[in-house]
């Protein structure tokens, strides 16, 4: 291996169809140079494909198939707009580097962002990336170095029991109203509400069960899926005699739809809209914070009725295991993250109930 002439050595390799020169000071660093890119392309042969960022998380999303639901692609394709329609989307997989995305989360926070949507963005892009470092694409993932955004944390607003009164007084929509009910009731979440069939409701025993959510479609219409937001969504609830005149009501006015409507499709579910189809869970939301804004209440949301279910049941005295099971979440943890702040004498009590044992 003769010097060049300005004192360089220099070998080649083919790699992927095209001859590559390698230059170094020494016969040995231009070898390594040589033998390193070698042994790259051979682990990630489509790194050298140029996959834009923006193509790749594309791609990722259309090859999520069933394996989430719908209502997650929809959340996950809305986010990642953020990666996909911006100049970043443009940035080849392998020029990607961790300082490349601080700077991004920083201009979208400074662009009025909120830090809770860039952190989403963050973990939805993160997981594409590592997706194609297990397809040999890219050998590191350049998220694994940066940090996530803060979100800062957020206590769940609660109504009292005054102020429940005072937006139901607002309802004049019947049905609306027994969902809202039945929302403080159970604690389910919107979707389970009104994925709600007759069969999972059972009067004798005064149970009703979750197995499957009404999810949005689009932005503008609902699509029933058997699937719940996590495995422990699936759960059956134990509810009084009031809700289960409540729901009483609301067969007798099914049947009455049933009737009006001879032709109708098969419809199974408790709250269903006039046309016996399954109601757009954006349009529950959308009613619901009317009335707030009517009564008065306009800080509050169809979600702060599972917020207020869970605060009164822990403020009664009821386990936070018994609550974690009604509102389907994963572990005892996440109850007590969420409601820690319902409980504030909880600490003083403790000290008293040690004082007794000590004295």
């Amino acid at each position: 291996m003769p010097r060049r002439k300005d004192g360089y050595y220099e070998v080649t390799a083919v790699i992927d169809g095209r001859q590559r020169h390698f230059y170094g000071k020494t016969k040995t660093e231009a070898i390594s140079k040589r033998d390193a890119e070698v042994a790259a392309y051979e682990r990630f042969p489509l790194m050298n494909d140029h996959i834009l960022l923006g193509e790749w998380c594309s791609a990722w999303l259309e090859g999520l198939g069933d394996s989430v639901t719908p209502k997650t692609i929809e959340s996950y394709t809305c986010v990642m707009r953020h990666i996909t329609d911006a100049p970043i989307g443009s940035i080849p997989l392998d020029k990607l580097r961790p300082v490349t995305f601080r700077m991004y989360w920083k201009d979208l926070l400074d662009s009025g962002l909120s830090p809770r949507t860039v952190a989403y963005c963050h973990t939805v892009t993160s997981t594409a990336l590592k997706q194609a470092v297990l397809d040999g694409v890219i050998p590191v993932n350049p998220l694994a170095a940066v940090k996530k955004p803060h979100v800062p944390h957020t206590k769940a607003m609660a109504l009292t029991r005054e102020q429940l009164e005072t937006v139901f007084s607002h309802i004049s929509n019947p049905v609306l109203l027994r969902i809202c009910r039945f929302a403080v009731v159970t604690g389910m979440r919107r979707s389970e509400i009104l994925g709600l069939r007759w069969q999972d409701v059972n009067f004798s025993r005064k149970t009703v069960s979750v197995n499957q959510t009404c999810l949005v479609r689009d932005g503008k219409s609902a699509v029933i899926t058997q699937s719940t937001k996590t495995t422990s969504s699936r759960r059956t609830l134990s509810i009084d005699e009031s809700t289960i005149a409540m729901l009483r009501e609301q067969k007798a006015y099914c049947l009455r739809l049933k009737l009006r409507l001879p032709d109708h499709k098969a419809c199974d579910l408790v709250f269903p809209s006039e046309n016996l189809t399954p109601i757009c869970p954006n349009n529950v939301t959308h009613d619901a914070k009317a009335a707030f804004k009517a009564a008065g209440l306009p800080q509050f949301s169809f979600h702060s009725f599972r917020h207020t279910s869970a605060t009164l049941l822990l403020q009664a005295g009821i386990n936070y295991k018994v609550v974690q099971q009604r509102l389907g979440h994963s572990s005892c943890a996440t109850t007590m993250d969420i409601y820690a702040h319902v409980m504030p004498g909880a600490d003083e009590e403790a000290a008293k109930v040690l004082e007794a044992l000590c004295t």
